[in-house]
């Protein structure tokens, strides 16, 4: 007897001994566990192919997103300059960051790729910018400096005052 004809003699065995009822309930059980087991196997394969691919490559108005770890530190520290804090943009861009024109908040946050503290959980939009809230915590206290086009936007924002 082929295993068919096995399972389909089961069938009709437990068709007899349960009501209708008892096999929906059965059914709608095996379902479950089937869509658990699909969503297990799909979840492991999207993160293989996460892990196996290159990031996608962020737009340039896309500033002060770091990846996590050893590399993100690196990539923060690339962009620090002691003495940028000295100068009249400085206070432009500070002054830019603290009035995004729209914000998005996410579950969780994120930690400071230097020295750990907390940095907030929104994204801030602000002239075609795209930058997170802790951005300006890097700016401050780890003397980050921007790339030039978010310097720029920020100093047409609020140029320099003349004496």
């Amino acid at each position: 007897m082929s295993d068919q004809q096995e399972n389909k003699g089961l069938d009709q065995k437990v068709k007899i001994y349960l009501g209708a009822s008892q096999r929906a309930s059965i059914d709608s059980l095996l379902r479950e566990e089937l869509d658990k087991e699909l969503s297990v196997i799909v979840a492991q394969q999207l993160m293989r192919r996460l892990a196996s691919s290159p990031s996608p490559p962020r737009s340039p108005n896309h500033v002060g997103f770091w990846l996590s770890g050893e590399c993100g530190t690196e990539e923060v520290a690339s962009e620090v300059d002691p003495d940028w804090e000295k100068t009249p943009e400085y206070t432009a861009v500070v002054k830019f960051c603290m009035k995004p024109d729209s914000t998005i908040s996410y579950r969780g946050w994120s930690n400071c790729r230097v020295c750990g503290c907390r940095n907030g959980n929104q994204e801030y939009h602000r002239e075609g910018f795209i930058f997170p809230q802790g951005y300006l915590h890097y700016v401050m206290e780890h003397n980050v400096k921007p790339p030039q086009p978010f310097i720029d936007a920020a100093c047409q924002a609020y140029p320099e005052k003349e004496g």
